[in-house]
This record gives C-alpha cells, structure tokens and sequence, in this order.
C-alpha cells in the first residue's frame, strides 16, 4: 500500500509573532494506491462539522498535499495523537 496523498483541511487560523496570519491545517486522512486501485482512508474521530466554512458556502475542501515524510521526527500538535505513544504520566 502506497500513500499518494495526504488528505487536509484548514481547520482555523492564528498569528505568527511577526503578526502575519497563518492557516492551521489537520490531515483527516491519506489516498492510497494498493493492489486494487486508488482508495482513501479517513480519520474516524475527526469531525467535518467542525471545519469552518467559507462565507456562503457550505461545503468542505480537502486538500490534496505530497504525502508527509513519516519516518522523521515531527512536531505534533494537540489534535495529531499516536495510538502507540506512551502516556505521559
């Protein structure tokens, strides 16, 4: 199973310390390309409800970006847990 692409969505926004705005994004889920053809896999507990929408509209947009290097190290953040992490107390 390869992973074609990451599966995100701009889930809010925030500023910088040099005061310029920044979109915070959340992957909900990857393509793949298995034995079978092209599939997608999503993240169940992620609520699309919960995705801003943009003014009269009312649909989501998934973005479709080059699939994250997850063999290093990344920054997590508090929405990005890892089942097989340990707990920290």
């Amino acid at each position: 199973m390869t992973i074609l692409r990451d599966l995100v969505v701009a889930v809010g926004k925030w500023t910088a310390n040099d005061g310029t705005e920044k979109t915070r994004w959340r992957t909900i889920g990857q393509m793949h390309e298995g034995s079978k053809g092209k599939y997608i896999t999503l993240d169940p507990a992620f609520n699309l409800a919960a995705v801003p929408l943009k003014d009269g509209d009312y649909r989501v947009y998934v973005n479709l970006f080059a699939p994250k290097d997850r063999s290093a190290p990344s920054q997590k953040t508090s929405g990005d847990l890892d089942p097989n992490d340990e707990i920290p107390f």
